[in-house]
């Protein structure tokens, strides 16, 4: 579930122009490794996330608010094709309120 739905969001930033250079430097295997681990770790599963936080992660990105929202359009249509229950959506998305 978790892989499915990480997989299914990574494929669609990379393939949505408004935000996909952001990741052009991104090591995708080691995000997609940690992206697995924060959702595992708040939807109550047994995984560590071993990342930094959302703030620290992305300090100095310039991101704007059309950025995030983009970004977040991307996940929400992941979620709907892995179809993830809403209440789980609304815990994947609670992780990225800090930013």
């Amino acid at each position: 579930g978790i892989e499915r739905l990480v997989d299914a969001s990574l494929a669609r930033v990379h393939a949505d122009l408004r935000i996909n250079l952001f990741f052009e430097n991104t090591d995708l295997a080691d995000l997609r490794r940690l992206l697995i681990e924060q959702i595992c770790a708040a939807s109550g599963g047994p995984c560590v996330y071993t990342g930094r936080s959302m703030e620290e992660a992305h300090s100095g990105m310039n991101l704007s608010d059309e950025d995030f929202d983009a970004f977040v359009e991307d996940l929400v249509a992941a979620m709907d094709e892995v179809a993830l229950a809403a209440s789980t959506q609304q815990q994947v998305l609670g992780l990225f309120g800090p930013m």
